[in-house]
């Protein structure tokens, strides 16, 4: 596994040396990158405060580990058998500074768990273990990229791109990935929870004018990727808004991070014949390697 080249840099030396120790003498595995963590779930099974912030993930090649130094605590999610999820949208409560990843049990990597994925959204079914670690923003990054090279095995198309990231397919809703499958004919790469502004204006006025009432997850659109376009898709009043790289490219900002999280990107979709002509696409971080890598493949 080529790990030298991380999407931000490494902070192991920010973990409690006490961590570390815990570490060495229970796992066999040399580390990648670590620092700060924040997880509920077990912080109330170990007993800790969550509000005191001296938790610590670790991140190997193989696994992700939450560390609880205060009472030696190490809890191990291997990714043979678990899975991780850094698109997550506005499922999760943001935490200023801090992005959030979804860790949930599954069977088999190689196999598409996304139904396990989408029982982890319901909160009146918790059949599926899961969590949700918040990490550094910036973090996510280099946690998704090393899961995303151990799923590297995996035979599809989608791995034939060697995506930078694990995509977020899982987190749209069926309808978007059946219409680009089946209307467009065309075989989804990646996506994920966005927003689209002028759109979205557009999304509220016809749910209006159809007696919905909206809110923020039926308002919500998905956005889907495939080697030839990218598709806005709002799966409740079933609108499709498709913008091939025939007609549409996408620019990345240099300073794209917005919002006082900073973990969230913004890219721009503008006309090839009329530069005035743009959509401002907003997405997390994560998602923007992969878009930013599937179109740099189209333009070559």
């Amino acid at each position: 596994m080529d790990l030298t080249n991380l999407p931000f840099p490494r902070t192991l030396d920010n973990c409690n040396p006490l961590s570390l120790r815990i570490y060495k003498k229970n796992m066999d595995e040399k580390l990648i990158d670590g620092g700060k963590a924040v997880c509920e779930k077990l912080d109330k099974l170990n007993n800790k405060n969550s509000s005191i912030n001296n938790a610590d993930w670790l991140l190997s090649e193989n696994s992700i580990c939450y560390l609880s130094p205060e009472n030696e605590k190490i809890k191990v999610f291997q990714f043979s058998d678990w899975a991780v999820n850094c698109h997550l949208g506005n499922f999760i409560k943001k935490r200023k500074g801090l992005s959030c990843i979804r860790i949930y049990r599954i069977n088999n990597p190689y196999e598409d768990n996304s139904y396990l994925f989408l029982r982890t959204l319901d909160k009146t079914n918790d059949s599926v273990e899961h969590y949700d670690l918040f990490v550094e923003n910036g973090k996510e990054l280099n946690i998704a990229q090393t899961y995303s090279l151990f799923i590297g095995n995996k035979e599809s198309s989608i791995n034939s791109y060697n995506l930078p990231t694990r995509g977020g397919l899982e987190i749209c809703r069926p309808f978007s990935i059946k219409v680009v499958e089946e209307e467009f004919e065309e075989e989804p790469l990646d996506g994920g929870a966005g927003k689209i502004k002028e759109l979205d204006s557009k999304i509220f006025d016809i749910m209006i004018s159809k007696g919905i009432k909206p809110n923020w997850r039926n308002a919500e659109a998905d956005w889907v990727i495939t080697d030839k376009a990218i598709f806005y898709i709002n799966p409740v009043i079933k609108e499709v808004y498709p913008f091939s790289f025939e007609e549409w490219i996408l620019v990345f900002g240099r300073n794209r991070a917005y919002g006082l999280n900073k973990s969230f990107a913004a890219l721009n979709i503008v006309s090839r014949t009329d530069k005035e002509n743009y959509y401002t696409l907003k997405t997390s971080n994560v998602a923007q390697q992969n878009i930013s890598y599937i179109f740099s493949k189209f333009e070559k």
